[in-house]
């Protein structure tokens, strides 16, 4: 019985990812990250407008880009 409930724990856990990187962004998309994220430039943000650079999503924010790195992995909301 435990090893089944480790089991149901674990379909529960990749279930749960699965979801949270099946939200996919488009330019122009406004997302919040549920913690805030600090940068080497000592900025602290949590809100961001998605922008399409060199073929790749960044993150703009009062016209800087900033590039976050697995922001899949990270919990955000689209607004």
């Amino acid at each position: 019985d435990t090893e089944y409930d480790d089991a149901k724990e674990w379909r529960r856990r990749v279930k749960e990812a699965s979801k949270k990187r099946k939200v996919a962004l488009k330019e122009g998309n406004t997302v919040r990250f549920s913690v805030p994220i600090e940068f080497e430039s000592g900025h602290i943000l949590d809100t961001f407008t998605v922008v399409k650079y060199r073929g790749k999503f960044v993150f703009e924010n009062n016209g800087k880009l900033y590039r976050i790195r697995k922001y899949r992995d990270r919990e955000f909301e689209v607004m």
